[in-house]
């Protein structure tokens, strides 16, 4: 009976040990579905670090050339702020010789008007003065025919004539 026992013992160890077999391989079949399957999560893994690398150097690129850009563009603002600043200096130099000459426009137009009315004046004056010189003229030429019938009547007188 013992051996009855032991053979009982021994078939229920052997039943014990297929079932353990049983079960390590199937323990050993689902290692191996999530080995591959981590594998592959694993290539997955690689093949998006290696999109997100490439998106990633793609974006310092671009990164890099909107840094160029502004960088060009506040050389041009600071260019065309130096353009601003000399075309204000350029502003207030032509409005300060506008102005200079503006003044001296307006003196040269007092001067010209001076002048005219100096010879305006002279105009006027030398008309009086040829006035004169015809009412001296006329005078003279009365007078020299006064002169000239004293003189003609006077050597009459005398026998000249």
């Amino acid at each position: 009976m013992e051996r009855q026992r032991d053979g009982e013992e021994l078939k229920r160890l052997k039943d014990g040990l297929d079932s353990v077999r049983v079960a390590l391989d199937s323990e050993r079949a689902d290692n191996r579905a999530v080995q591959q399957a981590a594998e592959q999560q694993q290539q997955y893994a690689a093949s998006e670090c290696k999109g997100l690398k490439e998106r990633l150097h793609d974006a310092h690129d671009h990164m890099a050339e909107l840094q160029r850009d502004l960088a060009d563009e506040q050389r041009k603002a600071v260019e065309a702020e130096g353009l601003r600043q000399k075309l204000t200096e350029k502003e207030e130099e032509v409005a300060s010789v506008s102005f200079t000459m503006g003044k001296r426009l307006e003196g040269t137009r007092r001067k010209m008007d001076m002048l005219l009315s100096e010879i305006n004046t002279l105009q006027g004056d030398n008309d009086l003065l040829k006035k004169q010189l015809r009412v001296y003229e006329s005078d003279i030429a009365e007078s020299a025919m006064t002169a000239l019938q004293l003189v003609t009547g006077r050597a009459g007188e005398v026998g000249l004539s």
